[in-house]
């Protein structure tokens, strides 16, 4: 938690992916990338909200908007949602070719498997970080160890409850 912490206060890449099954977490990870990307995370001249959607009408937008100089100087961000099943590759595939120098691209999922193509050119590109959650796996894990647990010391307290039970029935 402490590493995580500590990339999102100063992320080494200009390009990070947030991805993971809880989605409250990524936002809460995606909205302190932009707070500590930005110096004003409200301010519309320096945060780009793009969807996924417009990407598909528009490819070059997200390099047009990584690419773009501040109005007022400073640093911009620029966030891409991913909501849909369109192709973001060659959107994302450019602006790794040619990354930002004074704004973040984060660029927000759900649970992306290995094997996705986004994760996969996102994991290799040295431009690009990309932030999981694979505690959530490592304690549903452990959630599901003590679970069965639980169940192995009942049924044996009930076990051995009903065989004294029946030894007791016998031997009167």
């Amino acid at each position: 938690a402490q590493d995580v912490d500590r990339f999102i206060a100063k992320p080494a890449a200009p390009i990070v992916l947030v991805h993971g099954s809880d989605a409250g977490l990524v936002r809460e990870r995606v909205e302190a990338l932009i707070k500590s990307s930005v110096e004003s995370p409200n301010d519309p001249f320096s945060v780009a909200r793009i969807e996924s959607e417009e990407l598909a009408a528009n490819p070059g937008k997200l390099a047009d908007e990584a690419n773009t100089v501040p109005l007022f100087g400073g640093r911009r961000a620029v966030l891409l949602k991913i909501s849909s099943r369109h192709n973001v590759l060659p959107s994302v595939e450019a602006v790794l070719d040619n990354p930002p120098q004074d704004c973040r691209v984060i660029i927000e999922s759900g649970e992306l498997r290995k094997s996705a193509p986004l994760r996969a050119l996102c994991e290799k590109a040295k431009a690009a970080a990309v932030m999981g959650n694979p505690f959530i796996l490592i304690g549903m894990g452990v959630g599901y160890l003590v679970t069965a647990l639980a169940f192995n010391i009942v049924f044996r307290v009930y076990l051995v409850r009903d065989l004294w039970a029946k030894v007791a029935a016998t031997t009167v």
